[in-house]
């Protein structure tokens, strides 16, 4: 991989742990930017919604197999009087509370202010997961006792995230058009 990325003229990366790898092989990288799910907001998201769920549920989105989160998504949902819908196209902004494995669907979920559990995939792909998490502040929103449903009363302060995302969205496609001048 380090020699087939050195031929690149200009590199950004979504992860902070991708920074440091690049660091450590000695490829000059243009630095961390969002994801391209978060490079567009809730109202720029809602334009390719084209039908309203008028209830509130529990939203899964699971990526990876897990029978333990399949089975703690269950016990949430009756916990907090909710039924339990799974991930569709159209569902992810009016979904009452998300739980999720995925980088996506936690995209969403800040997108859309949905209150989200994270169960953190047990693979290396939780890096990503782990790093928006920490850009936001949220890391306190990771599942790590599957008999704990008190994260259905933690509030997240979206008006802080919606700072950081509008901050990260401008430093992104700032540094993405950087990198696109210096190729021309």
């Amino acid at each position: 991989y380090k020699r087939l990325l050195s031929k690149y003229d200009a590199l950004t990366v979504r992860e902070s742990s991708a920074v440091k790898l690049l660091e450590e092989w000695g490829i000059d990288c243009g630095g961390q930017v969002l994801d391209p799910t978060l490079l567009l907001d809730s109202s720029q998201w809602s334009e390719y919604i084209e039908e309203d769920v008028k209830k509130e549920y529990v939203l899964i989105y699971e990526i990876h197999n897990n029978p333990r989160l399949d089975d703690y998504a269950k016990r949430f949902a009756a916990h907090v009087g909710l039924p339990l819908v799974r991930v569709s196209p159209t569902l992810h902004q009016l979904a009452r509370y998300m739980l999720t494995d995925s980088f996506h669907g936690t995209a969403f979920a800040i997108n859309f202010h949905t209150p989200f559990l994270e169960v953190l995939p047990n693979n290396k792909t939780g890096a990503r997961n782990q790093s928006i998490l920490q850009l936001t502040g949220l890391e306190d929103r990771i599942v790590t006792d599957f008999n704990d449903f008190s994260l259905a009363d933690r509030q997240i302060d979206y008006a802080k995230v919606n700072e950081i995302m509008h901050r990260e969205r401008e430093r992104s496609m700032e540094k993405l058009a950087e990198l696109c001048e210096c190729q021309m």
